[in-house]
């Protein structure tokens, strides 16, 4: 749609590289991570891929990318203080917005 835009988050390139066996960082591939979900182990997999593989197919579907965001927590007494030391000092996520021309 003109005029529209799309907003979403992905682990971020250098989190899924490093969860991968680091041979090709080009390459798009399934990865997986453990997490503990309120004392059960969960297994997340999802795909990583370079940001060449994130930006192209954007650019490509007609779409600008205005807004690009690596996001840092805000402390809260409900986060973990390990959990918050990875999410405020290691890339993990990253935010876009992309906009449609009118």
């Amino acid at each position: 749609m003109p005029g529209g835009a799309l907003v979403f988050s992905l682990h971020h390139p250098i989190t899924g590289w490093l969860l991968s066996d680091r041979a090709d960082y080009h390459r798009t591939e399934p990865v997986s991570e453990e997490w503990d979900w309120d004392g059960q182990r969960v297994t997340a997999t999802f795909y990583r891929r370079p940001l060449s593989s994130i930006f192209g197919p954007l650019r490509q579907a007609g779409f600008e990318i205005d807004v690009v965001d690596e996001p840092r927590p805000r402390a809260a007494a409900d986060v973990a203080p390990e959990l918050f030391e990875v999410l405020d000092t290691q890339p993990v996520f990253l935010f876009l917005r992309a906009r449609r021309g009118a």
